[in-house]
């Protein structure tokens, strides 16, 4: 699926939650290479895609090449780091929305 779809702004694979795991899962590096390949992308919905760990500091890092990113959702992206959050909003001035709900519950963060 590597450049097929150079064109694509929008990406929804919420609620997905078996996507990266068991028989049937997708390889993370196939992930992170189709997510490269997408240099117009401007809003990626993984909302409960990402628990099984599909989505990780990596994955995030690899989204540098998305240039027209406004709208990142990775609730329940349990392998994402704060510091990996931080360092990537800072290094995307296009982003205007970036949900990371629960993600920082299963990092042992808690609301106050």
């Amino acid at each position: 699926m590597t450049g097929l779809f150079p064109e694509l702004r929008i990406l929804e694979l919420a609620s997905i939650p078996r996507m990266f795991e068991g028989n049937s899962r997708l390889d993370k590096t196939v992930f992170n290479a189709f997510l490269s390949s997408l240099p117009l992308l401007e809003k990626l919905d993984l909302d409960e895609t990402c628990g099984a760990g599909g989505f990780d500091d990596d994955t995030l890092q690899n989204l540098a090449n998305a240039s027209c990113l406004t709208h990142l959702n990775i609730g329940f992206a349990a392998r994402v780091s704060p510091e990996a959050m931080v360092q990537f909003i800072r290094n995307r001035p296009t982003l205007r929305v970036f949900e990371a709900d629960v993600s920082l519950y299963h990092l042992g963060c808690t609301k106050r």
